[in-house]
């Protein structure tokens, strides 16, 4: 739950790479992304809301940056507003606010995720001289190494051996995905 200002509301979240902002090169309407620091795997508890947010929770005030929120019992620091129509690695998503994510046991107890929940959504920029095949064939690897090491039982009977690399610009779409019955 986020509160602040003493009222408490449930808001929908994402926990994202500390270079997150940087990797999708995504400049913060107001603020930053996250610090240095956190981008170079030191756990500080920011948070960078989204515009949408901003604007309803905040009366798009831009001294915003620098407030303190609480998310469940964690006081988080307010470091950044994502410009207008940002929406993240999934077209079409809702999330109110973004905060870093790093390995489990470097994070405040009450963040930590399971580690068997099994869910990630990947994404990197192509280096410089990389081309999409030679960045699909180090994605495989990496995958089959993941895959060779993870506590996660369904990813290792998923059958999956090998990575597609597609653009990013406009997100993924989950009405894309498949749906199970």
């Amino acid at each position: 739950s986020f509160s602040y200002d003493d009222r408490a509301e449930r808001i929908v979240g994402e926990a994202v790479s500390p270079t997150y902002f940087t990797v999708l090169g995504v400049r913060p309407l107001i603020g930053q992304g996250f610090s240095p620091a956190v981008q170079q795997g030191e756990w500080a508890p920011e948070a960078v809301l989204s515009y949408g947010f901003w604007a309803r929770r905040f009366g798009a005030d831009p001294a915003v940056i620098g407030r303190t929120i609480r998310l469940n019992t964690v006081a988080f620091t307010i470091v950044g507003v994502s410009p207008p129509g940002f929406t993240g690695l999934t077209r079409g998503s809702d999330f109110e606010l973004r905060v870093p994510l790093l390995p489990e046991g470097r994070q405040l107890p009450q963040m930590r995720l399971i580690a068997t929940d099994g869910w990630v959504i990947s994404a990197a920029r192509l280096a410089p001289g990389v081309n999409r095949a030679q960045a699909e064939a180090a994605a495989s690897a990496q995958l089959r190494e993941f895959l060779r090491t993870t506590p996660v039982r369904r990813f290792r009977e998923s059958g999956l051996r090998a990575l597609r690399v597609r653009p990013g610009a406009h997100g993924r779409d989950e009405m894309l995905q498949p749906f199970h019955t």
